[in-house]
């Protein structure tokens, strides 16, 4: 059983291994995650937007 456990551990840091050099260091990969941020970035930016404009008219701040 205990081989079984370690032919599987060993597998599986092999996997992560490779899924690290082919994945995450892909220049597609860090592309998709700069759009990811951007767009995170905008909702968040918006949202600040949304609530400073919304404060100007005291009727809609406290309504909604």
């Amino acid at each position: 059983m205990e081989e079984l456990f370690n032919q599987i551990k060993s597998k599986m840091i092999l996997k992560q291994d490779t899924w690290q050099k082919e994945v995450f260091r892909s220049q597609q990969y860090q592309q998709e995650l700069k759009n990811l941020e951007d767009i995170t970035n905008d909702c968040i930016l918006t949202l600040q937007s949304i609530t400073i404009y919304s404060r100007r008219d005291r009727i809609i701040y406290d309504n909604f």
